[in-house]
């Protein structure tokens, strides 16, 4: 069973629609396989009508990664707030791993699978996934587990090669969902791998 699409009665706005029906096609075909007559049809409308709010395929998926970047730099903001509000290692990794795993932004969900398999096509993609989805967010547990050390709830650490080696197990686990044809299977999969790697991060810093 597939991962269920967007409801799309969630939004009456066409140019919306466009896009969410579009993160999830590129995210489970690639782009290549993507014609813009699957996404109109898909969004109900005739693909003369879409052409009205795009240009061309390119232009979407330009217009896609676009939301997934302001996404991921709203995701990483709300994250740096709410870990400062933390009072213990635990408190502060359990945050960490729980808002990691109850993520359902569509752009965010579908879109780390869109950069994981287009980073090889189009550098656009690449520089999201290198800049914005792994740098990012190595800094930002980075800084998360420096938190925690300035706290004193921790010996003095790596924290970069630590924050490194997490982000890799989620780059896996995105990949997973990439390969595996996004189904429920997936999810769990990736669920259970970042639940092993919060443990081992628990285990290893206490």
């Amino acid at each position: 069973m597939e991962f269920p699409l967007v409801d799309l009665s969630s939004t009456r706005d066409t140019k919306e629609r466009i896009l969410l029906v579009a993160v999830q096609l590129f995210a489970k075909r690639g782009y290549v396989a993507v014609s813009v007559r699957d996404i109109a049809k898909m969004v109900g409308i005739k693909a003369s009508s879409l052409y009205y709010h795009y240009d061309s395929k390119d232009e979407i998926f330009t217009d896609i990664l676009n939301k997934i970047e302001s996404v991921y730099n709203d995701y990483y903001t709300r994250l740096d707030a709410k870990i400062s509000q933390t009072t213990s290692l635990r408190e502060m990794v359990e945050c960490m791993f729980s808002e990691l795993m109850e993520v359902y932004h569509m752009f965010i969900y579908y879109g780390v699978t869109v950069l994981s398999v287009e980073q090889f096509r189009d550098e656009r993609a690449r520089r999201l996934y290198n800049d914005v989805y792994m740098k990012r967010g190595i800094d930002y547990m980075r800084r998360a587990f420096d938190y925690c050390i300035e706290k004193q709830w921790v010996a003095p650490f790596d924290s970069g090669a630590l924050a490194t080696m997490i982000m890799n197990s989620v780059a896996s686990g995105s990949l997973i969902h990439a390969l595996e044809g996004m189904g429920y299977e997936t999810v769990y999969k990736a669920g259970d791998m970042f639940r092993e790697t919060k443990e081992f991060v628990l285990s290893t810093l206490q």
